[in-house]
């Protein structure tokens, strides 16, 4: 069993495609993705997703379930509410183990903060080396404060967009691997 991380996937979001150039339609984009995931994630993984798993999609989010394998939680971002209220909830329900605004999950000498927008402090943020915050949203926009902040004071907040994780779920090794390269820049 092991344990991933993505956020920000989007599916179905034309706009997104401004900042995933390699794409030339979202049917692309979310095929990739999908083969990633179902390339690397069995049915006894636990998938975090941090937020806006869809966003401006206009095909049932559910017919997008079948292709994420995993014991799925979600951790509500900001376009969420919006596919959320046009699924069944019972599909919802098994579909997803959790539905949550923020999660703390305590792993062997570590925690894990995870909250779709990224954070100044977390759990033992200031007091432990093996305090993590897992965070989604800020894609790879590098002109916003936050990534400025982040990349001189905060290198435990981890970003688990898909653009920085070459567009799979991602372990905790590889997401800490990846954010050291793409804040290294």
């Amino acid at each position: 069993m092991a344990y991933y991380f993505i956020g920000d996937t989007h599916f179905g979001c034309e706009a997104l495609l401004s900042i995933r150039t390699a794409f030339h339609s979202t049917q692309e984009m979310d095929n990739f993705i999908l083969d990633n995931w179902e390339s690397r994630v069995t049915n006894n993984d636990h998938v975090y997703i941090l937020g806006d798993l869809f966003d401006r999609n206009f095909q049932n989010p559910g017919s997008y379930f079948p292709r994420m394998p995993g014991q799925k939680h979600l951790i509500l971002g900001n376009h969420d509410p919006d596919w959320i209220s046009l699924v069944d909830p019972a599909l919802m329900d098994s579909c997803f183990l959790e539905i949550k605004n923020m999660l703390l999950i305590e792993r062997i000498n570590c925690y894990l903060t995870l909250c779709h927008y990224p954070m100044l402090e977390w759990y033992n943020s200031n007091r432990d080396a093996t305090s993590y915050l897992i965070h989604a949203h800020i894609h790879t926009r590098r002109n916003r404060p936050s990534f400025a902040y982040i990349q001189q004071y905060l290198p435990r907040a981890l970003n688990c967009c898909p653009e920085i994780n070459h567009y799979y779920p991602v372990t905790l090794e590889e997401l800490i691997d990846n954010n050291k390269q793409w804040y290294s820049i």
